[in-house]
């Protein structure tokens, strides 16, 4: 029973307070009540002043009566509930509600009821109450309601949101997660197929910090990108790897601001992408390998063996003699130029040919020597052995990042000093390039051109991992490790989903 207040009385239905009749029942339900031990004044001011509209019941037999109601009941009762009169019944009110058992119950227990309902008024309005009822004396209860409809229905509201947004997540097939500013999981979304693989719940995550559970590498680099996301509103990517039950995946995790002091991260698994990527640029590189392998054996062959045909005659008709040999000396030098650009071009479709012993300390030592000669930077090589452990195509990719990296120092970041660095270790080659320009910081992001992304593609594709960063002290570093040996194909092979 909703608004089961007693209402104000029939003519205070319409009117803006209590009759004088209505008056001295107020008062003589009061003056019996206070009888029982109740203060005056302290009644008084909590029943009159309450916030909402509170009605006093009095025991009729099986019945109860409205025997009192406070100001703020005048002001519902002229609105809305005109059948809240004094001296109703509590039946008449019960609108499929046992309001009199309910203020019986009250009264047998001697304790406090509180009942939430929507109750419609013979007005034809609903509205959602709060319901209280207390036991003030053996005949008495007073009864205080709330209109709870605003709340009710912003609850429900919410509630609806977040169903459909629970839904959403759910559809969703990557891994989500709310992350705090300090680096606390707030919530996590994990698909079925994560738990099936690898026995992730959401439980795995929620309530305890990044730091708990990835190594300290991992924790700082989150909250790099946290910070970023809070700081700029802008998505921000980070690409990194996983190793899951020993094999290597790629994650691509994305930060958003979904609060002031929260971000939003989704973790795909990107290996398959990777996967093509890799199988794409390998394919290219097997089509410049051949393109260049054609040049130096085929057309540079041919063109070789007419230079040695002519050499006999250009010996027999001397430049200097007449015009024939002197058209034949254009022709034996236009020859040369041609084989040279044939070379040229052969060199540069595949510039660590392994069948012609070059190694990849030596391309990048052709390379130093061609950007000191065509840009006039001191450029520099520096390895520690002859780098000959890596497949052909590992050393070509590694190769075109290298060359990229001296390009984009030179055009890009002003250098006039490039050192390209290679040392082995036990599990790869890390190769670096570094350079005395001005850096990233007032060019592009990391990452954001064309150049960098086919150098991460490059990197990926022979399962290294490449950074880019702007020197503390000046200048940028862009450094690529290759991991020994070679990964075998397709990379995907024995899928798993990474943790985030």
């Amino acid at each position: 029973m909703a608004e089961t207040n007693p209402s104000a009385t029939a003519s205070a239905g319409g009117g803006a307070g209590p009759s004088d009749g209505q008056r001295d029942a107020l008062e003589g339900t009061i003056g019996s009540l206070l009888k029982g031990g109740f203060g005056e004044s302290l009644f008084r001011a909590h029943f009159e002043n309450l916030p909402g509209p509170a009605y006093i019941w009095r025991r009729a037999g099986e019945d109860f009566k409205l025997v009192a109601f406070n100001k703020a009941a005048v002001e519902r009762v002229r609105q809305v509930a005109k059948e809240f009169v004094m001296g109703c019944s509590a039946a008449e009110l019960q609108q499929g509600l046992d309001f009199v058992g309910l203020l019986d119950e009250c009264l047998r227990s001697g304790r406090v009821r509180q009942i939430e309902l929507d109750y419609r008024y013979r007005s034809g309005i609903t509205r959602r109450l709060s319901v209280t009822l207390i036991p003030i004396h053996s005949e008495h209860v007073v009864h205080h309601t709330e209109d709870i409809t605003e709340r009710h229905e912003a609850e429900q509201a919410l509630r609806a949101s977040e169903a459909r947004s629970r839904a959403l997540m759910d559809a969703h097939p990557d891994m989500m997660m709310r992350v705090s500013r300090d680096g606390v999981y707030l919530d996590a979304h994990v698909p079925e197929q994560i738990t099936r693989l690898l026995g992730f719940r959401s439980e795995h995550f929620v309530g305890k910090r990044i730091d708990e559970l990835f190594d300290a590498e991992f924790a700082r680099m989150h909250a790099v990108y946290r910070a970023k996301a809070l700081e700029t509103g802008d998505v921000q990517k980070w690409e990194y790897t996983r190793t899951v039950r020993g094999i290597r995946r790629f994650v691509e995790a994305r930060f958003v601001r979904s609060g002031e002091n929260e971000v939003m991260v989704t973790v795909t698994d990107v290996t398959d992408r990777i996967d093509l990527e890799r199988q794409i640029v390998s394919s290219v590189e097997r089509e410049r390998y051949h393109i260049g392998h054609d040049l130096h054996d085929g057309l540079g062959q041919i063109l070789t063996g007419v230079k040695l045909m002519l050499e006999p005659l250009r010996r027999k008709l001397p430049a200097s003699d007449s015009l024939d040999g002197r058209t034949l000396q254009q022709a034996v030098d236009l020859i040369n130029q041609a084989i040279a650009q044939t070379s040229e071009l052969a060199r540069g479709l595949s510039p660590v040919p392994r069948e012609a012993g070059v190694t990849l300390r030596h391309a990048l030592e052709q390379l130093a020597k061609r950007s000191q000669s065509v840009f006039g930077v001191a450029c520099r090589v520096h390895a520690t052995a002859k780098l000959d452990q890596l497949s052909e195509e590992s050393a070509n990719n590694l190769y075109r990042i290298a060359q990229e990296a001296v390009t984009n120092a030179v055009k890009h970041g002003k250098a006039t000093e490039v050192d390209i660095r290679a040392k082995v270790s036990a599990d790869g080659l890390t190769l670096t390039v570094e350079d005395n320009g001005i850096g990233f910081k007032r060019v592009k992001t990391p990452g954001a051109g064309m150049g960098m992304h086919i150098m991460r593609y490059r990197a990926r594709a022979i399962g290294g991992e490449l950074t880019a960063k702007t020197r503390p002290a000046g200048g940028a570093v862009v450094s690529c490790f290759c991991p020994f040996p070679s990964p075998p194909e397709p990379f995907a092979a024995g899928r798993d989903t990474p943790a985030p």
